[in-house]
């Protein structure tokens, strides 16, 4: 699994990386960078399976999308557990 992350959050997700990698059996590659820096590159064409970025990054990148506003209001609501693909 390949997540764009923003630095905000790093020490947070090195301390979950590991344990949802051992748990999972998914191996997480990520990208770590300031917020305008990874949306850059997501602009640019960069990719992967999540995006962490800030809210203010996320509603001005999804603006001209409704659908995908509502879905990132949803995203924003509470807690959720997330489960990879298999």
């Amino acid at each position: 699994m390949k997540i764009i992350c923003t630095n905000g959050v790093k020490s947070v997700m090195l301390d979950l990386v590991p344990a949802f990698e051992r748990t999972s059996g998914t191996k997480i590659s990520i990208t770590w960078g300031s917020t305008n820096g990874l949306m850059k590159e997501l602009e640019g064409g960069a990719g992967g399976d999540l995006a962490i970025l800030t809210a203010e990054a996320i509603d001005d990148s999804i603006s001209p999308a409704p659908a995908l506003a509502s879905l990132c209001a949803r995203a924003r609501s509470g807690p959720t557990s997330v489960r990879p693909r298999r």
